[in-house]
């Protein structure tokens, strides 16, 4: 017998997968890409957290130790979300 080595990534719930390398965040499902943001850019995390959560492909609390926030970030977000569009997630630069 062999040992099978571990699949790089955290896992989002039992379907998704969150991977970073250089700077770069991407989601996948399966083995089709979802999303893609820079790691440092919170309003993009956000708006995936968002849309992850919305869309049911893992749970609030799955999707928060992922992304390392608190599970009820998740839900606010989501909730955001739904009741007002993606602008309440990633509100637009004043000025």
């Amino acid at each position: 017998m062999f040992e099978l080595t571990s699949v790089p990534g955290v896992a989002v719930g039992r379907r998704c997968t969150l991977f970073e390398s250089d700077g770069q965040r991407v989601v996948f499902f399966g083995t089709t890409m979802i999303h893609a943001f820079d790691a440092a850019d919170r309003k993009a995390e956000a708006a995936c957290m968002a849309m992850l959560s919305r869309a049911g492909l893992a749970s609030d609390v799955d999707i928060a130790a992922a992304f390392g926030v608190h599970r009820n970030t998740v839900g606010h977000l989501a909730a955001r979300f739904v009741s007002e569009g993606m602008s309440a997630v990633v509100p637009a630069k004043r000025g």
